[in-house]
């Protein structure tokens, strides 16, 4: 289709800046960024804004139509997860992906030479969401994390299309552990829940489980 819009470049093929402001069928780009590719580990800042995007008209995959409304910061130095040093800021504001009618998600994920810190919260027409924590994946087949946060209104049929999954979920969770094996997965072998150790509990609200009634409870 047809672009349209302003693009402004300073500087090397290695080293630059650069600002843009992009219009076309598939949605409105603009935002600037800068990118430094002569250190060893490359140093970037960007700031982009998107408004009305439908990446179904870019990939075909149908489950992409949007629209999409974001805006994100990223800033740091490093593209190798357990080296690199970043942080991400986003907010996503009525848009729709996946089948999910996003209202609004807010976050800050920060990359630090193997750990992650964690701050995401989610609000859709069928799913409200925090969750907040540190994730240490420095040693691939130890990685531990500790993570709190609560789960409203949380439907599967939403996620699977089937009406008969349909639940209404409501709890609030701390899970403190170990022994996932990051490596074992990017070699295709697997995920043993049996690694896992920890302390993992829930505090459940009224909730309904493919017609079920669940009580309040406590579990471990």
């Amino acid at each position: 289709g047809i672009v349209s819009g302003n693009f402004t470049f300073v500087g090397e093929p290695l080293d630059f800046y650069t600002k843009f402001d992009l219009k076309s069928g598939v949605g409105n780009i603009s935002g600037d960024g800068k990118l430094n590719l002569k250190p060893k580990d490359m140093v970037y800042r960007a700031s982009v804004r998107a408004d009305g995007v439908n990446l179904e008209k870019v990939t075909g995959i149908q489950e992409l139509r949007g629209p999409i409304n974001t805006e994100f910061k990223v800033e740091g130095q490093g593209v190798d997860y357990r080296t690199m040093r970043t942080k991400l800021d986003y907010v996503i504001n009525n848009s729709s992906v996946y089948g999910q009618n996003i209202s609004r998600s807010e976050g800050q994920i920060q990359l630090n030479g193997g750990n992650a810190n964690i701050d995401i919260k989610y609000l859709s027409q069928t799913l409200g969401s925090a969750i907040k924590g540190t994730i240490d994946f420095k040693n691939e087949a130890n990685v531990t994390y500790d993570l709190k946060g609560q789960t409203s209104r949380l439907d599967f049929a939403t996620l699977t299309s089937n009406p008969d999954d349909r639940t209404d979920l409501n709890l609030d969770f701390s899970i403190v552990g170990a022994g996932f094996n990051l490596a074992s997965i990017k070699q295709g072998t697997g995920f043993k829940p049996d690694d896992l150790t920890g302390e993992y509990l829930f505090k459940v609200d009224k909730s309904e489980y493919t017609g079920l009634d669940i009580p309040p409870s406590d579990f471990a």
